[in-house]
């Protein structure tokens, strides 16, 4: 099935073909009927009693985990339940207690070739950003703490661990039962010693705080207990090579608080690939240093994300280091780049440490080597010996000849389509054929039909000779999205022969809201402005996002913003929220504007309507 907006194509198509195409619709589908609750985080006011409150709302379910520093619990909820939560005024904001998961890619036989070594080896990694001319005179991490969020830290010989704790349960037991967060700490902090590989910073004292589990997935709660570890025990650095899709207030107000404990935070961009905004959260909230990857020869990596937010890239293909049985292994993906980064952070903050983490943070950005575009590279690929005065200039790739073999994550899991689809896009169906009945070598008929809940919304029948490896139809049948309802819809393709016919396993994709129109601004002061749009057909709930951030959510379709700042520029977007998933929806073009300066009169703002930019004077409309 392949879906077209405007000049933009999205190709959905099942990879398997034959009788047993698919086998996980009908069961995905009863999971999603049973389950009546899901987790939510549940923020309230200060010196609330939440207890009390659920107890108000007739809430039974129990707290399941209570952050620390704030009044803020996460618990199972119904939508009936969450939408009482939102209305009590001693509830500051419901969220889902959205997953995280990590970001690496291993080769193409998807495994790690372990294996050992018995010289010490400096990976290409440390060399491509000159941690590898470090001298005597150098420190190398000393004094500084950092802490790996991550699936644990296994003990090896190549690694000395300083402290840590597994946040799933509580306990000093981080080991690591998946093996990405031993891969993570090889690239920071592997030993001198004769044997193995080196790190960048290799005398750091490295913590380990397990926020993922065997599986490589977390909750947004473990990662936010994660780094209130990380404050209490006053690290320096914190590690986050994982990535999550949704925005979270309760996750951004604990990332605020650690850059005023004066914590560096350092996250991977993400593995989706060239896009306009591919960035994932973490990395996308502006307090944290968003990594991109590059390979040998100093390109960026084909799966690194890309996106205005990113700040800096790093080698992050091929990346040799230590695994969790006490070898060693190959990795790649922006997980492995981010490590690079938060080693050579560790060793400028070991020869400066007075510095504050913004201090650091410069050294690395004025240094880095612009590579191209900020879109793919941010400021350019990080350069350690250039930071440190070793060298004035760029380092040469170790590479230059290096093909990248890399390929971008793809969503779901290979068994089955699933897409969203903005509504008013035009939906062309075809897919793979499959293997007629023995005795026959085509089909001689194909019916398509696509159904909502209640009705079907498009169809089609074809006749000829429909061989087994053709894509059928051809061309394939285009279906206009544009009056359709949000929600769920099936693809059915029944083949036929003389003695029968043959329905493969429909496919599945969901319609998703349009992005707001008429979005405009006006009564403009120095701290405050009028938002306004056009509203969305059914959808109830939109999201404000300021500078790339989470801002608010409302159910009307104005919203005005406080409390900015004078003289200051802003971007601004609404998002229309899918009725059915907080994560789908679709955001408006950008509005920039700059806020009035002290004493300033009325000023021309840029307004940005339908993608065209105007002029407006508000306060003479």
């Amino acid at each position: 099935m392949k879906i077209k907006k405007l000049t933009s194509i999205l190709i959905l198509m099942s990879i398997f073909f034959g009788f047993s195409f698919i086998q996980v619709d009908a069961t995905s589908q009863e999971s999603k009927k049973s389950s009546s609750t899901k987790e939510y985080i549940v923020s309230f006011k200060k010196n609330e009693n939440s207890q009390q409150v659920l107890k108000d709302n007739k809430i039974s379910n129990k707290e399941k985990d209570k952050l620390k520093n704030h009044n803020t619990s996460v618990i199972s909820l119904s939508n009936e339940e969450v939408e009482l939560l939102k209305k009590d005024d001693s509830v500051e904001f419901v969220e889902p207690n959205a997953k995280v998961s990590i970001d690496a890619i291993t080769s193409s036989t998807g495994e790690i070739t372990e294996e050992v070594i018995n010289a010490e080896e400096v990976p290409w990694g440390n060399v491509a950003i000159g941690a590898h001319m470090l001298e005597e005179q150098h420190n190398k991490g000393n004094d500084i703490k950092v802490a790996v969020l991550d699936t644990g830290v296994s003990n090896h010989p190549d690694l000395k661990i300083a402290g840590g704790i597994n946040i799933l349960n509580g306990t000093p037991n981080y080991a690591d039962n998946h093996g990405h967060g031993t891969h993570i700490a090889g690239t920071i902090a592997a030993q001198e010693n004769n044997q193995g590989i080196v790190g960048i910073a290799p005398n750091v004292e490295l913590y380990s705080v397990k926020v993922l589990g065997s599986d490589g997935t977390g909750t947004y709660n473990q990662v936010i207990e994660g780094i209130e570890w990380a404050i209490d025990n006053k690290m320096n650095i914190v590690s986050m090579s994982f990535t999550g899709t949704e925005e979270s207030e309760a996750l951004h107000r604990a990332i605020k608080e650690a850059e005023a404990a004066g914590i560096m935070m350092v996250a991977a961009a993400g593995n989706k690939g060239l896009g306009e905004e591919t960035e994932m959260y973490p990395a996308l909230y502006p307090e944290v240093i968003s990594v991109g990857a590059t390979t040998k020869s100093n390109v960026r990596a084909n799966l690194s994300s890309t996106g205005e937010n990113l700040d800096i890239v790093a080698p992050g293909v091929d990346i040799r280091s230590t695994t969790k049985n006490g070898s060693y292994g190959n990795l790649s993906g922006t997980s492995m780049a981010v490590p690079h980064v938060v080693g050579a952070a560790a060793v400028l903050w070991s020869q400066n440490k007075t510095a504050d983490s913004m201090k650091i943070e410069e050294l690395i950005i004025e240094n880095a080597t612009e590579l191209g575009n900020e879109q793919e590279y941010g400021q350019g690929l990080i350069n350690l010996a250039k930071s440190l005065d070793i060298v004035d200039s760029a380092l040469p790739p170790f590479q230059s000849d290096y093909e990248d073999d890399t390929q971008p994550e793809e969503d779901g899991n290979g068994e089955i389509s699933i897409a969203a689809v903005e509504r008013g896009a035009v939906a062309y169906l075809d897919r793979g054929v499959p293997t007629p009945p023995t005795g026959y070598s085509s089909w001689t008929k194909l019916d398509i039909g696509v159904d909502s809940d209640t009705a079907r919304v498009c169809s089609g029948t074809y006749t000829g000779n429909f061989k087994a490896g053709q894509t059928a139809p051809n061309p394939p049948l285009a279906c206009d999205t544009s009056n359709w309802s949000l929600g769920t819809y099936s693809v059915k393709y029944t083949y036929y022969y003389p003695e029968g016919m043959y329905k493969m396993t429909p496919e599945i994709f969901t319609v998703t809201p349009e992005s707001p129109t008429g979005v405009s601004v006006s009564k403009v002061t120095q701290n405050s402005l009028l938002l306004t749009w056009n509203p969305v057909k059914d959808v109830t709930t939109y999201k404000i996002l300021v500078n790339g951030v989470l801002h608010s959510s409302v159910t009307t379709t104005n919203k005005k913003l406080t409390n900015l700042t004078p003289n200051t520029a802003y971007s601004i977007r609404v998002k229309s929220v899918d009725p059915t998933d907080p994560n789908a929806g679709a955001t408006s073009p950008v509005v920039n504007l700059t806020t009035d300066g002290p004493g300033a009169l009325p000023q021309s703002i840029p307004l940005i309507i339908e993608g065209q930019t105007y002029n407006a004077y508000p306060y003479l409309q």
